[in-house]
Parts: C-alpha cells; sequence; structure tokens
C-alpha cells in the first residue's frame, strides 16, 4: 500500500494561480484544444495560432512571462471548466506524491490547497497519476521503481 493509501486532502484555493504562474509547459491533445475553443468561441485554428505553440512532436499551451497565457493573476484560470487534463490531474503527479516529504514540500513552495480541503480517495489519486504519466509519457516500467513513483526530471513539463 502506498504511503497515501488513506487519501489526501486538497482543494484548489479559488485565486491561487502559484501552479500556473512557474516556467512549464502544459501539454495539450487535440480534443483539449477543441474543448478550449469551444469554450472561447473560437476556431479551432484560432486558438492554435493564438494559444499553443510547437515544441518537439507535441503541442503546448503558450506562456508569458508570468506563466500560462490562461492565468488571470488575482482572478485563476480563465478555462478552468475545460482545462487540460495535465492541470486537471495536478497535484497528483508521480514526482509530487513520491513520497510524504515531497507532498509537503511540493505544498511549501508552490500548492497552498495541498493538506486543505477534502479527503481524495486513493483510487483517484492512483488514476490521476497514471493521466498525467501518460501525458509525460512514463511508460508503465518506469512508472514503479521499488514503493516510490518517479518521473525523469527532463520529462517534468509543469514543477
Amino acid at each position: 500500500m502506498s504511503w497515501y493509501g488513506d487519501g489526501l486532502n486538497f482543494s484548489c484555493i479559488s485565486g491561487c494561480t502559484k501552479c500556473c504562474e512557474r516556467p512549464g509547459s502544459v501539454y495539450v491533445s487535440e480534443e483539449e484544444m477543441v474543448r478550449i475553443a469551444n469554450h472561447l468561441k473560437i476556431s479551432i485554428d484560432e486558438f492554435k495560432s493564438k494559444y499553443t505553440r510547437q515544441m518537439d512532436n507535441s503541442i503546448t499551451l503558450a506562456t508569458t512571462d508570468k506563466g500560462c497565457v490562461f492565468v488571470e493573476t488575482g482572478k485563476g484560470c480563465s478555462i478552468y471548466p475545460v482545462r487540460p487534463k495535465q492541470c486537471s490531474t495536478y497535484p497528483f503527479w508521480s514526482q509530487i506524491v513520491a513520497d510524504r516529504s515531497r507532498w509537503i514540500q511540493h505544498k511549501e513552495d508552490f500548492c497552498p490547497g495541498i493538506e486543505t480541503g477534502n479527503k481524495v480517495d486513493a483510487f483517484v489519486i492512483e488514476r490521476a497519476i497514471k493521466e498525467s504519466d501518460d501525458i509525460f509519457g512514463v511508460s508503465n516500467n518506469e512508472r514503479k521503481i521499488g514503493s516510490q513513483r518517479t518521473i525523469a526530471n527532463s520529462q517534468i513539463a509543469h514543477i
């Protein structure tokens, strides 16, 4: 059983944008781009040209000097209801929940919502880890090493 077998408390803090105001990349799928474009009431072509960039073989959301292009300081994410899976699975990423000390350190450094709010069930956490690992390209063989979950530093896109 993992150290978070009884679940973890987490809730996004309304208006908090700490996770979005950091350097990094948010990978988006075609499906996510269509969903966001529809939310913004613009064409997929307009969305791609204004709000994305090509990064190697992937497409990411564009950034500004303040982080994600959709961050509104003091207000939060302007596309929160349709945010990409990478965002919706945060902070339940392998490298953050690898052990309790990383979880707490992440709270102190980046995410005041950690250890607040309702308890998130371990099953939900495991599903989020799998989904985020898929985004970051972590294979099943890499997913579990000993009792810790890891992700290669070169694949950490948002932290």
